[in-house]
């Protein structure tokens, strides 16, 4: 079956006697909601700039919530997920992302959220949309060997007066 636009969808459902309302709710609870989607699987969704910019201030909430309990970024996100935080609801309905969140909750469970939004980062590192050395967990790191003395502290550049 090749692509069948949404004006065919809408005249095949009118010639049963099916509003186009109702037929959307039948292709949402029965296609986007209850299998794996590939708008979100494929990293489609991010084609969109909006969406790449929302998802950056996600990861960017996560590193701040992550600094705040000093737990890891998987850890962080089952939290977050189970605590149902509402930045984490607000991000993933403003990218439309299918079946993600149901009555301003998240839908999904916190193994499923953390998969998905380590792929989506990991996406982000190798499109070189997040920056790989900015990660709390390599910040702690590098500040630790530079404490230690392993590693020279970075120096800032002098302005020449």
């Amino acid at each position: 079956m090749g692509r069948v636009s949404w004006n065919f969808l809408i005249k095949f459902f009118e010639s049963r006697g099916i509003k186009a309302a109702e037929a959307f709710e039948i292709l949402s609870k029965h296609i986007l909601e209850n299998k794996e989607n590939y708008t979100s699987n494929k990293f489609y969704i991010f084609g969109d700039k909006q969406n790449r910019k929302i998802f950056i201030s996600m990861v960017d909430y996560v590193y701040w919530y992550m600094e705040e309990k000093n737990i890891k970024w998987e850890a962080a996100l089952k939290e977050l997920c189970k605590n149902q935080d509402e930045q984490m609801i607000i991000g993933l309905r403003e990218m439309l992302v299918p079946g993600s969140v149901k009555q301003s909750q998240i839908a999904w469970s916190p193994g499923t959220f953390a998969k998905r939004m380590k792929q989506w980062r990991t996406y982000f590192f190798e499109k070189g949309w997040l920056n790989y050395d900015m990660r709390p967990e390599i910040i702690r790191s590098r500040k630790a060997l530079e404490s230690k003395g392993v590693i020279k502290k970075a120096k800032r550049k002098s302005r020449s007066k």
